[in-house]
């Protein structure tokens, strides 16, 4: 009988154990998780850090409002800029809001297929962000930058 009430007892004490691992990994996987289905949001749905809550709100220090676009064509000797537009604004959209070099290429892509880009060697993609300074003036400084070479 002794044998038996023992296994029971060392039975309870592993089920006590494992319940005290359980709640002290919940908190932590549940922390993890929603961390990671906000990334993989963020990504998909083209939000900037700023929307919904995000993670990344206070890793920022800028808005999508503040960020600018800029399309620029030309040769070893001259440029022009042009409208980042013809390539659509929802492209433009997504790459002021996630500015990666997948987003900025497709631009650039884009506007080479439309053929507003005859006779250029490469067309230059970029997203500038707009900077106050303590005189009131505003910057623009560039950011981020893809450069496709046309073929």
């Amino acid at each position: 009988m002794r044998a038996c009430e023992q296994e029971a007892r060392s039975v309870r004490s592993r089920r006590s154990q494992l319940w005290r691992e359980s709640l002290l990994v919940t908190p932590v996987a549940a922390c993890v998780l929603v961390a990671g289905l906000q990334m993989i949001v963020g990504r998909a749905s083209g939000i900037d850090p700023w929307k919904g809550g995000g993670f990344g709100m206070f890793a920022t220090t800028d808005k999508t409002e503040y960020r600018v676009a800029r399309c620029t064509i030309g040769d070893r000797e001259s440029w022009m800029p042009i409208s980042c537009e013809a390539a659509g604004k929802g492209r433009v959209l997504a790459a002021r809001t996630l500015p990666t070099k997948a987003h900025l290429e497709a631009i650039a892509r884009e506007l080479a297929a439309t053929g507003e880009v005859r006779g250029a060697h490469e067309v230059v993609v970029e997203v500038l962000r707009k900077r106050a300074l303590p005189s009131g003036r505003v910057v623009l400084e560039s950011w981020k930058r893809s450069t496709y070479v046309m073929r």
